[in-house]
């Protein structure tokens, strides 16, 4: 089991939390969710603008990135 982060970002004028398959988000507050068990909640909320997730799977893209970078630079 791990942990993944997800920080909801209000929008301007919207609603200051916001709830999803029964976990409440509130504006700028990372809410700590369980890999496994939020796994389709996590894969929802990373296609989300508002939303900002962070965990292995970032860290996996980024360096997915880092290379593609890098073989543009040669």
């Amino acid at each position: 089991m791990s942990r993944i982060n997800a920080t909801y970002r209000a929008p301007e004028g919207d609603s200051p939390f916001v709830e999803m398959c029964g976990v409440r988000f509130f504006d700028g507050q990372a809410m700590p969710l369980d890999s496994e068990e939020h796994a389709e909640l996590i894969a929802k909320l990373r296609t989300n603008q508002h939303f900002e997730v962070g965990g292995k799977k970032d860290k996996v893209e980024a360096e997915a990135d880092a290379d593609k970078s890098d073989k543009r630079a040669m």
